[in-house]
């Protein structure tokens, strides 16, 4: 899809016939704005005004950026606000609101951009995740260390060079009576992200510093029977295996984990045992079968966890609040926790469970699927086409 909205040249240029041709871009054309942030008529009318910053920039500025971070620019300029077609809302006063239009856009770009290089998407997705981030900062200036937690939580995934053009981009490209404040504001994530060391860093190879508090305590009973968080060293090792259906989650087992002695905790695997297959196929049982899965499920999990057993748990994984009950359940046990997350391209997924899971749901997997971040777990890989790995430990 890039190749057809983005032409490569010294200064990218948007293919603007094809850019209309997507629905999902047509959708911004609707609703209108808020009188105060923005009065340019609609949200692709300011997608274009926020292209035509970055393009501005970068003729002016010509060496300040490689061509391929020209090229991220050009196309996290394009797709910022491409959430905002699917959450805008008209509000009482007559006002239009987008509520997570950067936590949907993100979803929504992710989707559209499935088959492209797993980096570069990742790097665009991560750019519209966190384009209004930088905004925010305002808001915790009087909570001690509350900045330095938010910059270095963004740097953890996004490159904060080209975040802090977009910011600016995307506020250029606005009819706003608030401009000038929020250009300020804007340089807060600057100044912090020098002064933290995580100007220059990208996801790939960051590191989060454990002063600030991102890696996961240990929660350990006190003598009279509460809970207290103290940094232990781990007992045992929980691998998540997480991804949409048919992105190789079994194979990564068996492959990376089995032949090393891990246990496997897998759905699947139960629902074989309660025969629940047909003809070797996976299959997802009704309310009643899936709520004894899920009984003999924890009740493994629980055991291997007394018994400090390195285990893997083969699971969907693909909302972050199930991940992070998960998290919660075994912490106590003082599990050392990483989460890999598989994928495949999008033909794959869908040939892999043909005849097993509808098309359709597997579709809207991809599209509602909250992406894990580094931050989530002891260690985080992202295991794209079973041949490619990328780790964050």
């Amino acid at each position: 899809m890039l190749d057809k909205l983005i032409i490569p040249a010294k200064t990218p240029q948007v293919n603007w016939d094809e850019v209309e041709k997507i629905p999902e871009f047509q959708k911004l054309k609707e609703g209108g704005y808020h009188a105060e942030w923005h009065q340019e008529g609609s949200s692709f009318v300011h997608t274009q005004m926020v292209v035509a910053e970055c393009q501005k920039f970068l003729e002016q500025n010509p060496n300040e950026f490689d061509d391929y971070e020209k090229y991220l620019l050009v196309a996290a300029s394009l797709f910022h606000d491409i959430g905002k077609g699917k959450v805008a809302r008209l509000k009482e006063d007559g006002n239009w609101s987008a509520p997570y239009h950067a936590l949907e856009g993100e979803r929504l770009t992710r989707f559209m951009l499935w088959d492209e290089g797993f980096v570069i998407r990742e790097t665009i997705c991560s750019l519209v995740r966190n384009h209004m981030k930088p905004k925010y900062l305002r808001f915790k200036s009087e909570e001690p260390g509350a900045i330095e937690k938010i910059v270095t939580l963004i740097a953890s995934s996004t490159d904060c060079r080209l975040l802090y053009r977009i910011n600016q981009f995307d506020i250029l490209g606005a009819i706003s009576i608030e401009k000038e404040n929020e250009i300020l504001h804007c340089e807060t994530l600057k100044e912090y992200a020098i002064k933290l060391g995580v100007w220059d860093k990208i996801f790939d190879d960051f590191r989060f510093p454990p002063y600030l508090g991102f890696v996961r305590p240990c929660i350990l009973p006190n003598t009279d029977g509460n809970l207290q968080n103290e940094w232990q060293h781990p007992d045992f090792k929980i691998t998540m295996l997480c991804g949409v259906p048919g992105g190789g989650k079994t194979t990564t087992y068996e492959n990376a984990y089995k032949p090393f002695g891990y246990e496997l905790i897998s759905r699947d695997v139960i629902r074989e045992e309660l025969g629940m297959t047909e003809n070797g196929k996976k299959f997802k049982g009704n309310e009643s079968q899936e709520a004894k899965v899920t009984h003999i499920e924890y009740k493994r999990i629980k055991e291997l966890c007394e018994q400090k057993k390195d285990f893997v748990s083969d699971n969907l994984f693909i909302r972050k609040k199930y991940r992070d009950e998960f998290i919660k359940m075994v912490s106590p046990y003082n599990p050392h926790i990483t989460i890999e997350y598989c994928e495949t391209s999008k033909q794959n997924h869908l040939d892999r469970r043909e005849g097993q899971i509808h098309p359709n749901t597997i579709l809207n997997m991809m599209k509602e699927m909250d992406f894990p971040h580094p931050a989530e777990a002891d260690v985080v890989v992202y295991n794209y086409s079973l041949n490619n790995k990328i780790t964050i430990e």
